[in-house]
């Protein structure tokens, strides 16, 4: 038994191994699941009082400009800045599409290419090639 456990585990061929697995997998699947008893009975829907416990005050959206609400002139002058200076939406997706074509061009790079090169000439042979003088 002890010459079994001094054998490497790199040396041991893999058809052993993979018996030894199967052996386990196997005496594990028999082993038996206790009974815990019957299973609960799910309620219906109805029976939860969404209506009550979901119910709650309805608010309004905040306005357009909810900022103005804080009273802080601070506040106000950079969010008129931010919205003054931030980009439309076309120019967004133009920046977005420009980013996207440059990411594309330098992935490229990374992709396999093809080339091809081919070239015609006219060769006329000599009348008097072989034939000594």
């Amino acid at each position: 038994m002890t010459a079994f456990l001094e054998i490497p585990v790199h040396r041991i061929p893999p058809l052993t191994k993979r018996m030894v697995l199967l052996a386990v997998f196997g005496l594990t699947a028999c082993a038996q699941v206790p009974q815990l008893g019957d299973l609960p009975d799910a309620k219906p829907i109805h029976s939860y009082q969404s209506a009550s416990t979901l119910s709650g005050s309805v608010i309004s959206w905040p306005s357009e400009r909810w900022w103005e609400s804080f009273g802080d002139a601070q506040l106000s002058q950079l969010i008129d800045e931010a919205l003054r200076e931030s980009p439309s939406m076309a120019v967004a997706q133009s920046r977005l599409a420009l980013a996207t074509s440059l990411a594309q061009q330098a992935g490229a790079a990374l992709l396999p290419s093809v080339t091809a090169d081919a070239s015609i000439s006219k060769a006329k042979q000599s009348y008097n090639n072989g034939v000594p003088e």
